[in-house]
């Protein structure tokens, strides 16, 4: 099979011996581990490096704003190969505007150019090194400590010997470390900002990922816009492989629909369970090329905690909705080229139906969900990880006349 990575865009990054304490998960302690203390720099620090420094300057190729793959470091985890994934080597878009924003960063600002070019024709630029305040948590091309650690918290649920990419159902893109970037780099770096300057240290997270193939958003060929084009470099050319592939893209996105009945458990003040904060399914999930839906971004999974039964349930249903439309957005887009391939048209009401079957299968043998079938419709019924919150049942397809 080809590479599953389609970015066009070739970056040079420069690795160097992390100068702090290396943060490790304990389950992926021995996957790559020679890249687990290393730090990625951009081109663009180079200029402000200590001349007894030497980095080793590795190819590697641009994934979304703050983001690198390498693809020549990989790791079988069986049943997919994944690659090394680097998240905070600068950013390559501004917040506010393409205009040099001080500071001493070697080779300004996205020299010569312009805002019009970036957002109109998606132009490709060289990452930096920026001190402004992101979300509150982190300087913005990097990362703050909180998050990269919560995602080592995440990342060690997956109790599974060899498996930790799965957490009950929920497939992740498992962390190996995170690492705090140089004393140097930082004080060169932070007065490049606009308006406000993140105060902490600077932090980078080195993790895992199956492709670089997103849902809707933050790829250069996203699942849900270009299916063709992802499907051919997945290998899946034929009715039969279309099948597998959404059938692997149903169970694992009921998966991440259902991410809190999986993870629930007591709490001292009733129950808690994970949820997602400011993340959505279109840009924070990633495709493999089996068609399994990987959670990229899990800094941004919290646990929560719910008094009662009933609360839990309601949250189970609430996250389900919040990212269904995303989820569907992708399986509408599968249908449909599958469709096209077979040279066969379906009715919405045939639609339906075929959609109903295929839920039917997919979660055969998932032990927190079932599909149950009546004149009606199609309803799924989640068997939450704490048994006491008790049943909770989820309308998937209304048939002709259902309701």
């Amino acid at each position: 099979m080809a590479l599953p990575i389609l970015s066009k865009h070739p970056e040079s990054v420069y690795t160097l011996d992390a100068e702090h304490e290396t943060h490790e998960a304990a389950n992926t302690r021995d996957i790559l581990r020679k890249y687990h203390s290393k730090t990625f720099l951009p081109k663009s620090v180079l200029g402000a490096m200590p001349s007894c420094l030497k980095p080793e300057e590795i190819q590697a190729l641009a994934d979304d704003n703050r983001t690198i793959i390498v693809p020549e470091a990989n790791a079988k985890l069986p049943p997919l190969t994944y690659y090394l994934s680097v998240k905070g080597v600068g950013t390559r878009s501004p917040m506010f505007g393409f205009t040099d924003i001080g500071g001493s960063s070697p080779e300004g600002a996205w020299p010569g150019s312009s805002l019009m070019d970036h957002w109109r024709d998606k132009a490709y630029h060289q990452p930096i090194m920026t001190g402004e305040i992101w979300f509150g948590t982190g300087p913005y091309g990097a990362s703050g400590e909180e998050g990269p650690r919560d995602s080592i918290d995440i990342t060690e649920m997956a109790s599974e010997p060899g498996r930790p990419q799965c957490i009950n159902g929920f497939w992740i893109c498992p962390v190996l470390a995170y690492n705090q970037l140089p004393d140097w780099l930082v004080k060169a770096s932070s007065g490049t900002y606009w308006y406000r300057k993140y105060q902490g240290d600077w932090f980078q997270e080195v993790r895992l990922v199956p492709s670089d193939v997103r849902l809707y958003f933050h790829s250069d060929a996203p699942l849900g816009v270009k299916p063709q084009t992802v499907m051919k470099a997945f290998g899946v050319e034929s009715p039969a492989q279309y099948d597998a592939f959404i059938e692997r893209f149903i169970s694992s996105g009921l998966g991440a629909l259902t991410l809190a009945a999986r993870t629930v458990r007591n709490s001292p003040k009733g129950f808690m369970l994970l949820d997602y904060d400011d993340v959505w399914l279109d840009k924070d999930s990633v495709i493999a090329p089996d068609g399994t839906l990987h959670f990229a971004d899990i800094d941004d999974i919290e646990w929560r905690e719910y008094e009662t039964e009933e609360s839990v349930r309601k949250k189970i249903v609430r996250q389900f909705n919040r990212n269904y439309y995303e989820f569907m957005f992708g399986l509408d887009s599968l249908l449909t080229e599958r469709n096209r391939l077979a040279e066969t048209s379906q009715s919405i009401a045939q639609r339906r139906t075929d959609l109903a079957a295929r839920y039917e299968m997919a979660l055969m043998g998932d032990p927190y969900a079932k599909a149950d079938a009546s004149k009606k419709g199609l309803d799924l019924v989640l068997a939450p990880l704490e048994a006491s919150v008790g049943e909770v049942k989820i309308r998937l397809v209304d048939f002709a006349g259902g309701g």
